[in-house]
């Protein structure tokens, strides 16, 4: 995948009557980066072999990611919500950037939201991205083609895992990870009914248990890092800021 840069100004929710933040407070630049990676090599890999899955393209349609600001999510405080950032192929080894205006401080919260449906194909996606939220194209170690396709839908509310992670009080960036690892876990691929040109195919109407155990993993898969280096990786020193409580 391309590197893409992208300005964006987060709109503000909830600001009137607030405990928490300053509706006036100044804005500073920072950066929010989105990437897929594996966090297990010998389950899946990404664009390389190695792994029992090879995951060729990681097609995410994405609608707002929005953060709570404060350190106590349990009282009314601001939000601030992304614009819509829409379909991307999150495979490869660069992060989709989103340079954007925050209010520097506390956030004790981040929600990502998937939606469904495209206007047009991009070149080289399947077709299955205009009406799903995620489709995940690759093959098995044998060769076997494999393609997921869900409509998930369901916001994923990551909660800081310290009470609060820093954004916009210097320069590290905030990343969001897809571990395709997670997300594949536990599924019955030697199992799976095989289409003799297709191979294995995952949706609503081909191999339905392996879909619902799949999109059981797709929350507990996605991570908000504070990225030290700002380079779209998880780096030994970087913080796990939020993740989905279990």
């Amino acid at each position: 995948m391309k590197r893409f840069v992208i300005c964006l100004t987060l709109a503000c929710g909830g600001c009137a009557g607030t405990e928490t933040g300053n509706p006036n407070a100044p804005y500073s630049t920072a950066e929010l980066l989105l990437n897929a990676r594996s966090s297990n090599n010998q389950a899946v890999t990404l664009r390389q072999a190695g792994g029992a899955v090879v995951v060729e393209q990681a097609w995410l349609t994405l609608d707002t990611l929005s953060f709570r600001e404060g350190t106590d999510c349990t009282v009314p405080n601001e939000s601030l919500s992304t614009p819509q950032i829409g379909l991307g192929d999150h495979s490869g080894p660069d992060a989709l950037r989103l340079n954007i205006n925050v209010k520097p401080g506390s956030y004790c919260q981040a929600t990502a939201t998937f939606m469904n449906g495209q206007v047009e194909k991009p070149l080289g996606a399947p077709e299955q991205v205009l009406d799903h939220s995620i489709v995940i194209v690759g093959r098995l170690e044998d060769g076997t083609p494999l393609t997921i396709a869900s409509n998930f839908a369901a916001p994923v509310q990551l909660d800081a895992t310290q009470g609060a992670f820093e954004w916009g009080t210097d320069s590290s960036a905030l990343l969001v990870e897809f571990d395709l690892a997670v997300w594949l876990k536990a599924i019955d691929l030697a199992g799976a009914v095989r289409d003799p040109v297709l191979g294995i195919v995952i949706d609503e109407l081909n191999n339905q248990s392996a879909l619902t155990t799949f999109e059981g993993n797709v929350a507990p898969g996605v991570t908000l890092y504070r990225d030290i280096a700002g380079n779209g990786d998880v780096d030994p020193g970087d913080i796990k800021a939020a993740e989905v409580s279990l």
